[in-house]
């Protein structure tokens, strides 16, 4: 009991029935349960940064491989003209920008999709007249988008 009101159901499948009986034990529990989460929170933070920059350097030094073998098969006559150091410049940092598009806007891109995609699919299962005035709008939005994109610059 909390106060005055029973324990809530998901909270009396979780906790034990020693824990469930004392308020104070019960208070403990809850605490090693927001713990428990923030700590789970962090370590899925944690991974999901290692996961990105390693597919970051993985992505960026396989196109770098990649930039490279070409390079190594343009003919000498292109490496006079132009000189190695533009070469060796494009490999080193203009095929940051491949990773820094991928992974800044494409996978938010394609994540804000499956977002916005599943947002429609709810709206539409609890009340598809609201869904379709929620669609409706969408077209003058991005109508207005494009009107004044160029002054808000």
């Amino acid at each position: 009991v909390l106060g005055s009101h029973p324990i809530p159901g998901f909270l009396r499948t979780v906790a034990p029935r020693s824990v469930q009986t004392s308020p104070m034990a019960l208070l403990i529990f809850i605490a090693a349960l927001l713990l428990a989460i923030a700590l789970l929170r962090q370590i899925q933070g944690v991974l999901t940064w290692v996961l990105y920059t390693y597919t970051g350097e993985k992505l960026l030094q396989d196109f770098r491989a990649a930039l490279f073998r070409h390079v190594q098969r343009l003919s000498l006559s292109y490496h006079d003209s132009r000189g190695t150091s533009d070469s060796t410049y494009r490999i080193q940092y203009d095929a940051y920008c491949v990773q820094a598009v991928t992974l800044n806007g494409l996978i938010p891109m394609i994540t804000s999709s499956f977002t916005l995609l599943g947002m429609v699919i709810v709206i539409a299962r609890m009340d598809w007249q609201l869904a379709l005035v929620a669609l409706a709008v969408t077209p003058v939005l991005y109508l207005l988008s494009r009107i004044f994109r160029e002054p808000l610059r």
